[in-house]
């Protein structure tokens, strides 16, 4: 990967501490988006109950979903979870006041997405609930799903949340850098 930039030196170029961050929001169990959790020492990681189910359970080191997963991320969810640093949630929650996630499921089992209210309107962070911009606009689903009519429901509810002002950042694409104003190298103003 190019120019690749962890999770915890970004938040730090914002001016925080990695270790002064309180809450992380964790879409889903992916390799690439779990496996940075121990850059965030003193973090409480806010997940779907599904989501951690899933990737603990029958299904998550079956053949077809294990490729997906780094197994030592996911047994230090087991070892966040005793020292209470996981909050399991079931479905739909506000975080703080303007910032909610939204279980989605589809490529996983409890995916979730966020959405923030900006002045300019509410941003939708889709995660893997649409890895690119082409996904979600013509409703094309990328090949790794769980549940494809949830996939399929996800994105009318990026849509419904995003409004007319269509602030959606999709999880993967690079055409997000091209979409928003960039202030400095690696970093994009969206709202």
């Amino acid at each position: 990967m190019r120019n690749y930039v962890t999770p915890a030196s970004m938040v730090e170029r914002a001016g925080v501490r990695s270790a002064d961050v309180p809450i992380s929001l964790i879409t889903h169990l992916h390799y690439d988006h779990w496996a940075g959790h121990s850059l965030f020492p003193n973090a409480e990681f806010w997940m779907q109950q599904e989501e951690a189910a899933f990737w603990t359970g029958k299904y998550g080191g079956t053949p077809a979903f294990r490729g997906s997963a780094n197994v030592n991320a996911l047994a230090g969810l087991v070892t966040l979870n005793y020292a209470n640093r996981v909050r399991f949630l079931d479905g739909d929650r506000e975080v703080f006041p303007g910032l909610r996630v939204h279980r989605v499921g589809g490529h996983t089992a409890g995916l979730q997405l966020v959405s923030v209210e900006t002045k300019r309107g509410t941003v939708v962070l889709t995660s893997d609930a649409s890895h690119f911009y082409h996904n979600v606009e013509t409703r094309q689903p990328v090949q790794i799903i769980t549940n494809l009519p949830e996939m399929l429901e996800a994105f009318e509810t990026i849509h419904a949340l995003a409004g007319k002002e269509k602030l959606i950042v999709a999880g993967h694409d690079p055409l997000v850098a091209d979409r928003f104003q960039q202030v400095e190298p690696g970093i994009i103003k969206i709202a």
